[in-house]
């Protein structure tokens, strides 16, 4: 498809909030297989040209003004990314877990004395931050504003950092 295909183009509206790209219905003149009006995202990273043509003319103004995405659209990508921010975090912790069960096993199995001290101290650390970080995740929605304005919670750093307080207490 060229530039030229395109024979109209209106309604834009801003595709997410931080204005990324543009969501237009748009007819072209060699989609024969789809005839009128259909939905298309245009951005300036399409790979397509038609695509840069179309968001660099709809932030010109060219189709009228660009509208703020839908509270819908919004709550669609928050949701989005919650749900892989959610199993990153439930990858994380499985992870976290298999290895407490290791260090069970070693501690478990190892002649006494031979572990001075609990490895398993710090893993059960790093599950806890994870585990409150994948709360914290499911309770977005329980935030004022949401899903327009979302706090997102810190993901734990890696690698993992011992909070301080767990530190004065071990």
């Amino acid at each position: 498809m060229s530039i030229d295909t395109v024979i109209s183009a209106r309604e834009p509206r801003w595709a997410d909030q931080a204005h990324s790209a543009v969501v237009l219905l748009v007819t072209f003149n060699d989609a024969m297989e789809i005839p009128g009006e259909v939905p298309f995202a245009a951005s300036p990273l399409d790979p397509e040209p038609h695509g840069v043509d179309l968001f660099e003319r709809a932030v010109a103004g060219e189709f009228g003004p660009i509208e703020e995405p839908t509270r819908d659209m919004v709550l669609a990508q928050v949701m989005c990314m919650r749900g892989a921010l959610s199993a990153a975090a439930t990858q994380r912790i499985n992870e976290l877990v298999a290895e407490l069960d290791m260090l069970e096993d070693a501690r478990r199995l190892s002649p006494e004395g031979e572990l001075a001290e609990d490895p398993a101290q710090f893993v059960h650390a790093e599950l806890d931050a994870w585990r409150l970080h994948r709360v914290q995740l499911a309770q977005l929605d329980t935030q004022p504003g949401f899903p327009l304005q979302v706090d997102w919670p810190t993901v734990p750093e890696a690698p993992f950092v011992l909070p301080k307080a767990a530190e004065a207490n071990s």
